[in-house]
């Protein structure tokens, strides 16, 4: 069964890649990727098809149903599934949604699969850069179907589901000691840094005193809201900055600033660089990578 509308926007990918004995005994094999931006319309409904997924929010925000449970896709949000099992994902906001996909399988990724939906859950790393990395060689090497070029394809794959598979690892144990109310409120602000977040829209979310919730939040996260929110809002806009070709003054407007000039401040104080010095880095890390074909490193 499969249902869909894709409504997809100007600036979507989308590349399928060919099957060849030859490629045979690689850890897996990647099928199709590409990024979608599309409109509010957009929805795939499916069962059955050959392949395992990864879901990676961008922008905007989507809607997963999997597993008889419905989950939000927050932006830098990521999710694995068995497109074998019933499921259904759309745009979950008026703008729209921007996300990343990959279509492989394989027996190298099976131990990836068992783990990851032993307990099943939507991903929300603070940092995306490496995943980031990870996805623009995948792109880099979309047009060649050489054997170097799948065998690398399939290693950044594999590159990008042990990330998964570490921050999956990493949630279970906090999930343990942070409060569903707090999980909540997590993912409230992961889902409105565009929004004017102010502390008594938090405090709703889980109908706490200022003075509790204050104290809880500290206690849960570590630091207070105010510096919560401020350290993912700039985590999503330098998401945006790498992976994207839109202009400053959009990605600010996109994680929650009025104005350019407190979105500079704000970057700065916090990654220590100016937003183009961090987009020309991205950009000549990938120039650099083309030419070498180093694996990607962490800084």
């Amino acid at each position: 069964m499969l249902q869909y509308e894709l409504d997809l926007q100007t600036g979507s990918t989308w590349d399928n890649y060919p099957s060849d004995p030859a490629f045979a005994g690689l850890p897996c094999l990647l099928t199709e990727s590409g990024c979608f931006h599309v409109g509010p319309r957009h929805f795939t409904t499916r069962d059955s098809k050959n392949a395992l997924l990864i879901l990676y929010t961008l922008r905007g925000k989507g809607k997963l149903t999997y597993s008889g449970k419905t989950y939000s896709l927050p932006p830098a949000s990521l999710v694995f599934l068995d497109c074998r099992n019933w499921h259904d994902y759309r745009a979950d906001s008026a703008e729209g949604w921007s996300y990343r996909f990959l279509h492989f399988d394989g027996e190298g990724v099976q131990f990836y699969k068992r783990q990851l939906e032993n307990e099943f859950t939507v991903l929300c790393p603070q940092d995306t850069a490496q995943i980031d990395r990870y996805f623009a060689e995948i792109d880099r090497l979309a047009g060649d179907d050489s054997l170097m070029a799948v065998a690398r394809r399939s290693n950044m794959v594999v590159s990008i589901l042990w990330r998964l598979l570490e921050q999956h690892t990493a949630e279970v144990v906090s999930s343990v000691s942070l409060r569903t109310d707090m999980q909540d409120v997590r993912e409230y602000i992961q889902s409105h840094l565009a929004d004017d977040l102010s502390l008594e829209q938090l405090m709703s979310v889980v109908h706490l005193s200022k003075y509790h919730f204050v104290r809880l939040f500290k206690e849960q996260f570590g630091v207070t809201p105010g510096k919560y929110i401020l350290r993912s809002r700039m985590s999503a806009a330098k998401r945006l900055l790498v992976t994207t070709a839109l202009p400053v003054y959009e990605i600010a407007t996109a994680v929650g600033f009025s104005d350019t000039a407190s979105f500079y401040r704000a970057f700065r104080e916090v990654e220590g660089a100016s937003p183009g010095s961090v987009r020309r880095e991205s950009l000549l890390w990938e120039e650099a990578d083309g030419l070498h074909q180093t694996e990607p490193t962490d800084e």
